[in-house]
C-alpha cells in the first residue's frame, strides 16, 4: 500500500543465483530441488522449484529429493557418473 513507492525494491537480491549446480541438478530424467546449507540461498531452490512447476520440459521429470526436508543437498554434493 502506501508504506512503499514503485520505486522500491521488495525483496533481496539474488547475489549468488549465478551457481545453479548449486541449488538444482538434473539427475538422468529427473531433478533435485537442493537443500542449502546457507538459509538465504534456499530462495533461489524457490526459484528453481518455479521453473521446473511451470516449464512443459519438466512436467513429466521425477524428483529426486525434497528440498524441505532437514538434510542438506547442494549440487558439488552430487557426482552424476555414466558409463
Amino acid at each position: 500500500g502506501a508504506a512503499f513507492d514503485a520505486e522500491t525494491f521488495l525483496t533481496g537480491p539474488l547475489a549468488t543465483s549465478f551457481f545453479v549446480r548449486d541449488p538444482m541438478s538434473i539427475i538422468g530424467e529427473g531433478v533435485t530441488l537442493n537443500h542449502m546449507y546457507w538459509h538465504d540461498r534456499n530462495r533461489e531452490v524457490d526459484l528453481c522449484e518455479t521453473v521446473v512447476d511451470y516449464n512443459p520440459e519438466f512436467k513429466a521429470a521425477p524428483r529426486w529429493f525434497n528440498h524441505n526436508c532437514s538434510f542438506h543437498l547442494e549440487g558439488g554434493d552430487i557426482l552424476n557418473i555414466d558409463a
